[in-house]
C-alpha cells in the first residue's frame, strides 16, 4: 500500500507530491503509471477562478491511500468517479467508515477544509474526474441565495443519510472529453474550463431537482437501490452495438421485480429505460459523427444499426437533422421506417 499524506489547495502540486513518493517525472502535469506501480495516467490543470482539475484512467497495482490534511481556505472538491467493471472490486478486503474509497461509480461533493482519505483500490480500474473549487466560483455564475441553498441543502442531506448521485451517460459523456482531452492541444485550458464548469452545472441541477421530487414522492429510494440501479444503467449503455439486455437480464441483475425496476429507474434516471438507451444512443452516434473521424456507416454499425436508413431516421428523430448534416464524409441516406432491431429492443426493455 502507498500512502500520501497533503494539504495543498491545488491538484497539481497534490500531482507533484505522487510523483516525488514515486520517485517519477511529469510530463506536461501528467504523471504515467509504469507497471510496477500499475497501468494508466493522472494529469493535473489550473484553471481560471482558481479551480483545479485531476483526471485519470488507471489500475495501480496496489492500494495508493491519499491522506488530505484541512485546507485554510474554504474550498469544495468534486468528485466524479467511474469503476466500468463493478465485479472488479467483489471480494477485496473490508471497508472502514472512515476512507472514501474510489472503487463505484458516483458522483459526490466534499467540504476540503476536513480531514480527509481517500483510497484507490489495487487491481480496480478507475475513471476519474476531480474539481477543486472555492465558493466564490459558484458566485460567478449564481446568486448568493441560490449557491447557499444548494450548499447548505447538499450538506444536510449528506449529515442526515448520505447522498448519492449516479453518474448517468451525460455526466460519462463529459467526463470521457476530459479524460481523453489532449493536454499539448493549443485551447485545452479553455476547453478543460469549460466542461468542467458544464459538470459543475449539470451536478447542481441535478441535484435540486432531485430534491424538489424526493418532497413530492410518497416512496423514496434507499442507498443499496440506487446502487443496483446504477449497475443497471452501466450495464445497458455498456455496448451499443449490440442489442440491448432484456428486461428480465436487467431486473435479475438488479434484483428487482421488472415493475419495480421500470419504476424505480425512471425515478432515478429521468426516462423510462428504453428512451433512455435509445436517447443516449443517439447520443453517442452524434459524438462520433461530430469528430469527423468515422463514416456514417461506420458510426451506425458502432451503435448497432445495420440499415443506415434506419438510423437515419432515429438520428432525425432525436436531432431533427440527419446524419449526413453534421458529417461531410457520406452521402445522403434514404428515410423510412423503425428497424427490425430497434422495434425489438423496445419490445425487450418495455
Amino acid at each position: 500500500m502507498l500512502t500520501l499524506q497533503y494539504n495543498s489547495d491545488n491538484y497539481v502540486d497534490l500531482l507533484h507530491v505522487i510523483a516525488g513518493k514515486m520517485q517519477l517525472a511529469l510530463t506536461d502535469n501528467t504523471l504515467y503509471f509504469p507497471d510496477k506501480f500499475g497501468k494508466g495516467f493522472m494529469k493535473a490543470a489550473l484553471m481560471p477562478h482558481n479551480m483545479s482539475v485531476l483526471t485519470g484512467d488507471l489500475t495501480p497495482a496496489e492500494d495508493i491511500v491519499l491522506e488530505r490534511f484541512s485546507a485554510n481556505a474554504t474550498f469544495y472538491a468534486l468528485h466524479f468517479v467511474e469503476v466500468p467493471d463493478y465485479k472488479s472490486f467483489q471480494g477485496t478486503s473490508a471497508k472502514d467508515d472512515t476512507s472514501i474509497y474510489f472503487d463505484g461509480s458516483t458522483i459526490a461533493l466534499v467540504n476540503a477544509q476536513l480531514e480527509a482519505r481517500y483510497v484507490l483500490r489495487g487491481g480496480v480500474n478507475v475513471r476519474f474526474v476531480l474539481m477543486l473549487f472555492e465558493r466564490k466560483l459558484l458566485l460567478q455564475y449564481m446568486d448568493e441565495q441560490v449557491v447557499d441553498l444548494f450548499l447548505s441543502t447538499y450538506f444536510s442531506k449528506v449529515l442526515k443519510k448520505g447522498n448519492t448521485t449516479p453518474i448517468d451517460a451525460d455526466f460519462r459523456e463529459l467526463m470521457f472529453d476530459l479524460v481523453k482531452a489532449d493536454a499539448h492541444h493549443p485551447l485545452i485550458t479553455q476547453y478543460t474550463n469549460t466542461r468542467c464548469l458544464l459538470l459543475l452545472e449539470r451536478f447542481i441541477i441535478r441535484f435540486m431537482h432531485q430534491s424538489e421530487q424526493e418532497q413530492q414522492l410518497t416512496f423514496k429510494l434507499n442507498a443499496d437501490e440506487i446502487s443496483r440501479l446504477m449497475r443497471v444503467e452501466s450495464r445497458l449503455v455498456k455496448d451499443y452495438s449490440q442489442a440491448p439486455p432484456t428486461i428480465e437480464v436487467l431486473s435479475k441483475a438488479a434484483a428487482m421485480s421488472p415493475t419495480k425496476l421500470k419504476k424505480d429507474f425512471k425515478q432515478l434516471y429521468g426516462l423510462p429505460i428504453y428512451e433512455y438507451y435509445q436517447k443516449n444512443r443517439m447520443k453517442k452516434a452524434h459524438s462520433l459523427l461530430s469528430e469527423n473521424n468515422y463514416s456514417i456507416k461506420e458510426v451506425g454499425i458502432m451503435v448497432g444499426y445495420t440499415n443506415l436508413s434506419h438510423f437515419a431516421v432515429s438520428f432525425k428523430k432525436e436531432f431533427g437533422i440527419l446524419p449526413s448534416e453534421l458529417s461531410h464524409r457520406d452521402e445522403v441516406l434514404p428515410m423510412d421506417g423503425m428497424s427490425d432491431m430497434e422495434e425489438a429492443a423496445r419490445k425487450q426493455i418495455n
